[in-house]
């Protein structure tokens, strides 16, 4: 599907800009399937986005500074707002 990255996108976004794209270019759902996009929020307006796999996510990780695949568990089960099927 056609994707264009704004030229204002920046590390810490709003929830509900971010969440009205992925609803123009995808079908929100209630059940996870690997390749679904996840939508997490994060500290009050900071979201964060993963892409759903075999094992749980995989996502770009501030913290170890590199992209990672592990399960969805603890703060990532209670940060998932929201999940999307591309269609």
């Amino acid at each position: 599907f056609p994707v264009t990255i704004p030229l204002h996108y920046s590390r810490i976004s709003r929830y509900n800009e971010i969440e009205a794209y992925l609803d123009e270019y995808a079908q929100r759902t209630n059940t996870f399937s690997p390749t679904n996009i996840l939508l997490f929020k994060m500290s009050g307006f900071n979201t964060h986005i993963a892409y759903g796999t075999d094992i749980g996510m995989i996502h770009a990780s501030f913290s170890w500074a590199k992209v990672v695949e592990h399960p969805i568990d603890g703060i990532w089960q209670r940060t998932l707002v929201s999940q999307w099927k591309v269609f």
